[in-house]
């Protein structure tokens, strides 16, 4: 009966609803705007390029965000650092690999008791979670933080979500993940508006609250399945081979890369058809972008709403000799793609400030009025704006991570490092001792790295290890300190 009367009141007036709910409402309610972020898996910023709709939809109506990285190149480490806003070091995730990584570590050890969903819903949003969470989250636990909780549980193979505390089962044939995850959202903001609707025909005063969402796609990561409307359409597309690919000379890397042999054929062969199958999956987070700009729009709340696009890591395909994968300290796998778009950011603009993902949970606190308890990073919204700070007076060094993980399947892992990534340069420190020093204005491609002992390069050297030796420990502000010295 109650569900009838939502209905009905909608359909009674759907276009005076509409003007409620975006002048009426927040007079009597709450006007910080809605926070969305729509968080992909292994996509690189090379993929991305390829990707023209989903452009057009965010940076073609926000900014994008020319110098975003994030500071620890793999799933579940990535992950908890967007949730709580703090690196690798200070959050404890440092692989994927449960039961001393992944999700039963991030629970462990209490790290979710202090997340970005904690933080809104305690300022008063309505807060909900879509998607793909953690490597090894395979029960009906829910973390606090979250009104609505719907997420994927087990790996790629299992079909089964966690519908707020019940795990159910979905079947692929009928409905794809990218889809299944496009028709949750947007039925959440359904609810949300209908629920806002009856409160403000019963009581006025209750007025309006925000919400914040994460959708969470396992687009693109591999098996790379698209929908079936999708299958095909880059088909023709060629793997991207830049002048690193299959590099035949690697003398200058670490002896981890100088053990890796060239590439063979059916291996490349491989990559190209994984490359194809990535990007005809993002077309379902395309589509699923579009149609949640559209159901904002319906509800009269697209223009308070901020969008924000990225990706949980990189992806390297076949870049110095490597198989596809992540976990370097190499552009592919460290830079990501980053848009946003939302009230009074601009079309079309082009940010060149050094962001990392410790940023985007302070970002979202801070667009809502929320703290950040904790948080390493920094938030971008000063960015947002039409007249940001200039690109010398924002962070000068970001931090990037790996520790190694158990051997999978036969795969050598990557070993432990350190490095600092600058706006024009990449230091590395190995746990072996080795070292890589990039000059990315020079070599792009990390083609040669430069010999970190000659005397030209010795007061680089000096410089980015005193920023590396700052950072590695740091903790809260100690880190903006550390990232501007």
């Amino acid at each position: 009966m109650r569900s009838t009367m939502r209905r009905a009141a909608v359909t009674l007036s759907l276009a005076g609803l509409v003007t409620l709910s975006a002048a009426a409402l927040p007079a009597s309610g709450d006007d910080r705007p809605n926070l969305v972020l729509v968080y992909t898996d292994d996509l690189d910023r090379a993929s991305m390029a390829r990707l023209g709709g989903i452009r057009r939809v965010m940076a073609g109506e926000g900014a994008r965000f020319a110098r975003s990285f994030v500071s620890y190149s793999l799933c579940c480490p990535a992950r908890a650092t967007a949730l709580t806003g703090r690196y690798t070091h200070n959050h404890g995730v440092r692989h994927n690999v449960p039961p001393t990584g992944g999700e039963p570590e991030f629970r462990r050890l209490g790290a979710d008791q202090s997340t970005l969903g904690t933080w809104l819903q305690d300022a008063g949003y309505r807060t909900a979670f879509v998607g793909k969470y953690m490597n090894g989250y395979n029960d009906t636990y829910v973390p606090p933080g979250w009104n609505k909780w719907f997420a994927r549980m087990g790996r790629y193979t299992n079909y089964r979500m966690n519908d707020n505390g019940t795990a159910v089962s979905y079947d692929p044939a009928a409905e794809h993940d990218t889809d299944m995850y496009a028709r949750h959202s947007n039925d959440y903001i359904t609810s949300v508006y209908e629920e806002e609707s009856d409160q403000f025909v019963a009581n006025a005063a209750d007025g309006r609250r925000p919400f914040f969402m994460m959708i969470s796609t396992d687009a693109p990561h591999q098996p790379a399945v698209p929908p079936a409307r999708h299958q095909g359409r880059f088909a023709n597309a060629a793997l991207p081979r830049p002048p690193s690919f299959n590099e035949r000379n690697v003398s200058d890397k670490p002896g981890w890369v100088r053990n890796t042999p060239r590439l063979k054929a059916r291996q490349i062969k491989r990559m190209a058809r994984l490359y194809r199958g990535r990007l005809d999956s993002m077309l379902g987070v395309e589509d699923l972008l579009r149609s949640l700009v559209a159901k904002l729009a319906e509800n009269g709340e697209l223009a308070n709403t901020y969008i924000v696009f990225t990706s949980d890591n990189g992806y390297h395909m076949g870049q110095h000799r490597l198989p596809h994968g992540k976990r370097t300290a190499y552009e592919e796998d460290i830079a990501v793609p980053l848009m946003v778009r939302g009230p009074g950011v601009p079309a079309g603009a082009v940010r060149r400030h050094l962001v990392v993902n410790n940023d985007l949970a302070p970002t979202f606190a801070d667009l809502a009025g929320a703290r950040a308890p904790g948080a390493d990073g920094r938030s971008f919204a000063p960015l947002l704006t039409a007249d940001p700070p200039p690109v010398p007076s924002w962070r000068k060094r970001i931090l990037i991570e790996n520790w190694r993980s158990p051997t999978v399947n036969g795969i050598s892992p990557i070993p432990n490092f350190k490095a600092v990534r600058t706006g024009n340069m990449l230091y590395a420190r190995y746990a072996s001792g080795e070292r890589e020093l990039y000059d990315l204005r020079q070599d792009p491609y990390q083609l040669r790295s430069r010999r970190y002992t000659h005397p030209a390069n010795r007061r680089a050297v000096r410089r980015l290890a005193r920023g590396l030796r700052g950072m590695q420990h740091c903790a809260g502000t100690t880190c903006a300190r550390a990232e501007d010295e």
